[in-house]
């Protein structure tokens, strides 16, 4: 996860344009993070809830995210980690777990390292190619 991260990093900072914003959900090291950046990780669940609050879509999260990032970044297996560890469904608002997992399966990545993503923001994203399971945090 770490080698992974530190790849993500090094791409991000050749390939993302100087202004790019990127939201960061299942990962907290952001001392490498080339660009400006919002973590949202399992702990932080007030920040991943914010931004699902109101939303009854993957489309309607995705158009919220493009409004606040032009980038996501996950760590599914960080996510993951913090999801057994600290019951993250349990963080956030109800319905939102449900939510989460529906939007994080629809976005088609960038990018990859491992098992962190690299995703645009930008609204109506489908494909499917991100993790998916019955948790919060999708195991690779």
């Amino acid at each position: 996860s770490r080698l992974a991260l530190a790849g993500a990093h090094r791409e991000m900072a050749e390939r993302l344009p100087p202004d790019a914003r990127i939201f960061v959900v299942g990962e907290a090291r952001l001392a490498l993070m080339p660009r400006r950046a919002e973590i949202g990780t399992a702990i932080d669940a007030p920040l991943v809830g914010d931004l699902l609050a109101g939303c009854r879509s993957p489309q309607d999260v995705s158009q919220r995210l493009a409004s606040r990032a032009t980038h996501l970044l996950v760590n599914y297996h960080e996510l993951a980690r913090l999801d057994r560890q600290y019951d993250v469904g349990t963080r956030l608002p109800p319905g939102s777990a449900e939510l989460l997992r529906e939007w994080l399966a629809s976005l088609e990545p960038i990018a990859r390292w491992g098992e962190v993503y690299l995703y645009e923001a930008a609204p109506g994203q489908r494909g499917g190619a991100g993790p998916s399971s019955g948790s919060v945090a999708p195991p690779g």
